[in-house]
């Protein structure tokens, strides 16, 4: 939602998926890896009016790998 007065982001929500495909190397050269792996990362981001909560965390973040 975006206001026509000011031009400015009152709210906004964005679902972005990335496809991965890994494999994890057994030395520092990444001359010898393993066998593929995919998967799927789905994050969700929002923005709301401006409310002063404090920092924000991991868990207020909803991904398991974050790290603030």
């Amino acid at each position: 939602m975006v206001s026509f007065a000011s031009g400015t982001i009152l709210s906004a929500t964005m679902g972005n998926a990335v496809d991965v495909l890994e494999r994890k190397c057994a030395d520092a050269a990444l001359a010898h890896g393993g066998d593929p792996a995919r998967y799927r990362i789905r994050r969700q981001i929002e923005i709301h009016p401006n409310v002063d909560h404090g920092p924000p965390s991991a868990s207020s973040l909803n991904c398991p790998h974050s790290r603030i």
